[in-house]
């Protein structure tokens, strides 16, 4: 979970010299997964809708209140209420696609996609929504990626399925002459499938740091925090294609191990042992003079 110190956010002060974080890294300890605790979905799930239902009296009290939600929350649950029966087959189906990848030897690039209703989209990348990033995307990997390379279009796993994807990403494969190089997954084993990816592409998800994580070369198209020389290509998506630089292990670790110092507390709103291991470890970061992030600035 990230905190604020002091009305100051960590993420955007974190630096992006990668030497920076080789030279603090090593006063650091080194930080693995962390302390587990109980997470239920279905505590998540009622909190959203007491959210929602308590929303309901926004016009009475509040008449000028405007939602940050670009749909209301009826539209948004019909539409899981649809998606999610359907995952188990399309799980099945995504497992075989990558299978049959594997064994015929065709190498691919992927690119996961994101919530277009998410702010890293709407407010901190160049693209409005999915569609126009698929758009750009795809005709960047028609003109420039070699031809005997796939790329595989993975949907994100809190899609309300709002948009339809499959018939969105046909018709921008049909006008660039891509029907036999695009897949489409509703599902897909992220692991496996970055595992043996030639690359990744993003425009700032967290998945790009799963990626590096497994070294696996990938390029942002905005500017996460895991953005830096060293870590993500840094030059123009048409050269990526055929400039895959591994991330620099090494660089990765010390990346990590400063992001969850400055700005990582173990704990999670969303069961009691959560709750009180996040307050535990909350508490002397609130009452400290200075963040960590400042001690190490």
């Amino acid at each position: 979970m990230t905190i604020e110190h002091n009305g100051v956010n960590g993420y955007s002060r974190l630096p992006k010299d990668p030497d920076w974080y080789r030279s603090v890294a090593k006063t650091l300890p080194e930080y693995r997964q962390g302390a587990p605790f109980p997470y239920s979905f279905n505590i998540r799930a009622y909190h959203d809708v007491l959210y929602h239902l308590a929303g309901l009296y926004n016009p009475l009290f509040f008449p000028g209140y405007r939602t940050h939600a670009p749909m209301t929350a009826p539209v948004e649950y019909l539409g899981y209420i649809k998606r999610l029966p359907t995952l188990r087959y399309h799980h099945k189906k995504d497992d075989k696609l990558l299978l049959s990848l594997l064994r015929h030897g065709i190498p691919y690039f992927l690119f996961p996609l994101q919530l277009s209703s998410d702010a890293q989209i709407r407010n901190h990348s160049r693209f409005a929504n999915m569609t126009e990033a698929l758009e750009y995307i795809m005709g960047s990997f028609a003109r420039y990626a070699p031809a005997h390379t796939a790329l595989i279009i993975k949907n994100h796993p809190l899609d309300a399925g709002l948009d339809h994807y499959p018939t969105i990403i046909k018709r921008i494969s049909k006008r660039f002459d891509l029907e036999k190089r695009i897949y489409y997954m509703e599902t897909g084993n992220l692991p496996e499938l970055l595992n043996n990816a030639l690359g990744t592409v993003t425009v700032n998800s967290t998945v790009g740091m799963t990626a590096l994580s497994r070294r696996c070369p990938t390029i942002a198209l905005s500017k996460p925090i895991y953005n830096i020389p060293g870590l993500t290509f840094q030059g123009i998506l048409d050269d990526f294609w055929t400039n895959l630089e591994k991330p620099i292990g090494g660089l990765y670790r010390a990346f990590r191990n400063t992001v969850i110092h400055t700005t990582q507390v173990n704990g999670g709103l969303y069961s009691s042992e959560g709750i009180k291991m996040l307050v535990k470890n909350a508490v002397p970061r609130l009452e400290a003079l200075r963040s960590p992030l400042e001690e190490l600035l």
